[in-house]
């Protein structure tokens, strides 16, 4: 590498005095390499490009020939490179660009993609395209944590280029509650009562009881002893058990998705977590097998190139048989019921059974709960 650096000949020598020119050319100080005997009278041999002006006097001491047969190294290419003014202009601006663009930020990946408004408070603030590698990032980070009051906490990491951005939004603030205002609690479903906490006011059921949407849970009139009733803002939590059924009869037969053999190539390719190109599958139903992807995310390009099939598949109808029939219809009444429960309500019970209905079989899946089914109300009074 060093001698393509600063350059080298290739000669062919030609004479009878070869060993006497080779002696020569040492006692001159002249480093020699790949030297090859071609015939009795012809060498071939490489040498410095610093070192070919002492040649012409070892030359006439042996009365050899000597021939350039290739000049190599960087020297040589600059000089036919420098004839082609616009290409070094061009390669000069490229290289420019180069060293320039490496000090920036080229690529900024935010990880919270549903967060368009922190998106642009973080752009707005300086974290974007092109801003310079050498920011002190930590401290931009808390300096926009403290200004921006949508974030509650913002992480930048830097990978060469690459700019990652993960935030997390500030909680939103609780609605307040006039409490200086009259209200009740009431049942915004019906369902047994299984619990009742009263806060505040006075409680207008007891566990056991069966209430209906719009009744009053909770009193917003509180009368103790002998004092005259007054009217408060209700607090508490009334908790009722609630039913969720469903029912499904026993399929015979089910429609699955079969692999028919037929298979095309799968080429994906990302940029910066963004879909650039993907080929086609043209398959109605398939499926795709691919190997672990090709990451670039070390050099200044965060690509990602992923190869591997797509897979076509149909739909065929299988058969099933009675205990599959079973084993389907019950998990099909099971999900169905699972559906209808809030996601904050307490599964207490949870029940399935298979029953035979007229030549047919029926999966009742049940599901009891309890769940807080009282909502605040303002009230009305007259003075």
């Amino acid at each position: 590498m060093w001698k393509f650096a600063l350059g080298y000949v290739i000669l062919t020598i030609r004479g009878l005095s070869l060993e006497r020119f080779l002696n020569l050319l040492l006692q001159s100080g002249v480093e020699a390499w790949d030297v090859q005997r071609m015939g009795r009278t012809q060498l071939r041999l490489c040498i410095p490009v610093k070192d070919f002006e002492k040649l012409p006097l070892i030359r006439r001491k042996c009365r050899c020939s000597i021939h350039i047969e290739r000049k190599c190294g960087m020297p040589f290419f600059a000089a036919r490179l420098w004839k082609r003014k616009v290409l070094c202009m061009g390669m000069f601006a490229a290289f420019a660009a180069i060293c320039f663009l490496s000090t920036r930020v080229l690529f900024v990946n935010y990880m919270d993609q549903g967060a368009v408004q922190l998106q642009t408070a973080l752009q707005e603030s300086g974290v974007k395209v092109g801003v310079s590698l050498s920011t002190d990032w930590t401290r931009l980070s808390n300096m926009i944590s403290a200004q921006s009051e949508g974030i509650k906490w913002l992480g930048i990491s830097r990978r060469g280029v690459y700019l990652s951005v993960e935030t997390k939004a500030a909680d939103e603030k609780p609605l307040t509650v006039d409490y200086s205002k009259s209200a009740q609690i009431i049942a915004q479903k019906g369902g047994m009562i299984t619990r009742v906490d009263c806060f505040r006011g006075q409680a207008a059921v007891k566990v056991g009881d069966r209430v209906e949407s719009g009744d009053v849970l909770i009193s917003d009139t509180v009368v103790y002893k002998d004092f005259p009733p007054y009217y408060t803002h209700a607090r508490g939590e009334v908790f009722a058990a609630m039913q969720y059924s469903t029912s499904v009869t026993a399929p015979t037969s089910i429609m699955e998705l079969v692999p028919t053999g037929r298979i095309k190539r799968y080429f994906r390719i990302t940029l910066n977590g963004t879909e650039i190109y993907q080929t086609g599958c043209g398959f109605v139903y398939y499926q795709t097998c691919f190997c672990e992807p090709i990451a670039a995310t070390q050099t200044l390009i965060p690509l990602e190139v992923s190869f591997g099939e797509y897979i076509e598949l149909e739909e065929r109808e299988r058969i099933l048989t009675e205990d599959e029939s079973v084993s389907w219809a019950l998990m099909l009444a099971e999900q169905q019921a699972l559906e209808l429960v809030p996601k904050d309500a307490a599964i207490l019970v949870m029940s399935c059974q298979l029953r035979n209905c007229d030549d047919e079989k029926i999966a009742f899946c049940t599901i009891t709960t309890e769940e807080n089914i009282g909502v605040p109300k303002e009230t009305q009074h007259d003075e």
